[in-house]
């Protein structure tokens, strides 16, 4: 029995040397991508402004576009400020369509883009790819099964073993309703989306396309850019010993997350108006073995 357990030690051991030196691949690949690309393109200097600090709104971050307009910013980057359920500083969203009242209404928005663009600043809104609060309508609907909505979320009839990106218990939250487990990589209140179904991507094309030609929105930059595709089965990975990283495998890089932006971004709708996104990516070697 003593033999067994150390040769099921040895080869945990030998698949976690394998995932960091993937890890490490990975990240190494990305550099030099990330060179080629700072030789190719010029510099941005970008701004941001985390609304919640804001306890004036649109109105009050306006009053302060000249002050930064004196820093030579190319653009303002604008943290959520869509209508969210308060668990995770916006990034639980609530309506993808509207701006949260606390910040103000649309029409305050639009007066900041139109100023902000006035000073010579171009204004970038937070993209949140990879889920959506389980307020969300979206969600509610895909809890009743309700078509075509009830394939929009990760849903599964077991616990595959991943660990959350906070703090690396569960991932999968048992809802009575559907009797079934939805996916949550974050807080069990931002249900992570299906991204193998084609009318998510829809839906955020739509997204996209509302505050680029309605609202004069220059780009987005892309929440948690390179988890959003999940290989969405069981972990070989004890959760119990090593966490976040028990799942991380199954969504980290995955080569169909470009595919995903490419289908949102290089869209002959908008190539009239070319879009600075950017994406929020992280390389995973410290900090996150729980």
């Amino acid at each position: 029995m003593e033999h067994k357990r150390i040769a099921i030690r040895m080869i945990i051991m030998a698949i976690f040397g394998l995932f960091i030196a993937t890890l490490l691949i990975r990240n190494w690949m990305s550099e030099r991508r990330l060179d080629e690309l700072r030789k190719m393109n010029p510099k941005a200097l970008i701004y941001e402004m985390y609304t919640p600090s804001w306890s004036g709104g649109f109105k009050q971050m306006s009053e302060h576009l000249e002050r930064i307009a004196k820093l030579d910013v190319d653009y303002v980057w604008l943290t959520p400020c869509y209508p969210s359920g308060g668990f995770d500083g916006g990034y639980d969203v609530t309506d993808y369509f509207s701006i949260d009242p606390k910040y103000g209404n649309m029409s305050d928005f639009d007066s900041f883009v139109e100023k902000a663009n006035e000073l010579g600043i171009k204004v970038v809104m937070d993209l949140v790819l990879n889920h959506t609060s389980t307020q969300h309508v979206w969600f509610q609907k895909s809890l009743q099964k309700i078509k075509p909505y009830d394939n929009y979320y990760l849903w599964s009839d077991e616990d595959l073993g991943w660990g959350t990106m906070f703090d690396g218990t569960s991932a999968f939250e048992w809802r009575e309703e559907r009797q079934e487990f939805y996916c949550h990589i974050y807080n069990k209140n931002q249900a992570d989306l299906n991204w193998n179904n084609p009318a998510v991507l829809l839906e955020f094309q739509n997204i996209i396309d509302f505050w680029v030609k309605e609202h004069g929105v220059a780009g987005f930059r892309i929440d948690s850019a390179q988890l959003i595709y999940k290989d969405f089965s069981s972990t070989v990975l004890p959760r119990d010993a090593v966490g976040t990283v028990a799942g991380l495998l199954k969504y980290y890089q995955k080569p169909e997350t470009p595919e995903i932006f490419e289908s949102l971004f290089d869209r002959l709708s908008i190539s009239a108006t070319p879009l600075f996104t950017f994406g929020e990516m992280t390389a995973p070697l410290q900090g996150m073995f729980n």
